[in-house]
Parts: structure tokens; C-alpha cells; sequence
């Protein structure tokens, strides 16, 4: 059996959906190569919820451990991709 690797991610854009009253995304050109720069670098505003992601324990308790000190193998296997873009408001 091949094994395949998904990217779920979404790319990070203005306006990319986060929790109601989370901090909404935001790119700001902090250096441009138009600008006399000799690479462009951005600054970045967002929670940790932007995007596909993954709660560490330290999200759900306070003796959790954080995102580097969590294990990937939770996250490799088997499992089953649904493609909901298209359903609209609520998926259950």
C-alpha cells in the first residue's frame, strides 16, 4: 500500500475564517525589494487557531505540554479526507 501525505491547510489570506472574536490574519510588507531592500520580509498577525491546525494539551490544560513538546504520531495514519466546501454554513 502507497502512502500519501494531505495537506489540509488553507492558505492564509485577509479574511481567512477564524473563531468569532478570535484575531483576524493580517500580512504587513515590513521590507520590500521595490524599496531598495534586498529581500521582502512581512510581519504576521494571527492566533494560533488560523488555519488547519492542531490543539496542543497546553490548550485544554494548564498542565498540558505545548505544540513542541507534543508528539506527531497522533497525527500519522490512517484516516479519511471529506471534502465540505460546499456545504454551506453548518456540517454535522
Amino acid at each position: 500500500m502507497s502512502r500519501k501525505i494531505w495537506d489540509i491547510s488553507q492558505k492564509l489570506h485577509s479574511g481567512v475564517p477564524v473563531w468569532p472574536g478570535d484575531t483576524a490574519f493580517q500580512q504587513t510588507g515590513t521590507w520590500q525589494i521595490d524599496d531598495g531592500s534586498p529581500v521582502n520580509v512581512s510581519a504576521l498577525t494571527m492566533s494560533t487557531h488560523t488555519g488547519a491546525h492542531a490543539d496542543a494539551p497546553l490548550h485544554y490544560s494548564n498542565d498540558g505540554v505545548d505544540s513542541a513538546g507534543s508528539s506527531l504520531d497522533a497525527y500519522v495514519g490512517p484516516c479519511v479526507v471529506v471534502d465540505v466546501r460546499h456545504a454551506g454554513d453548518r456540517v454535522e
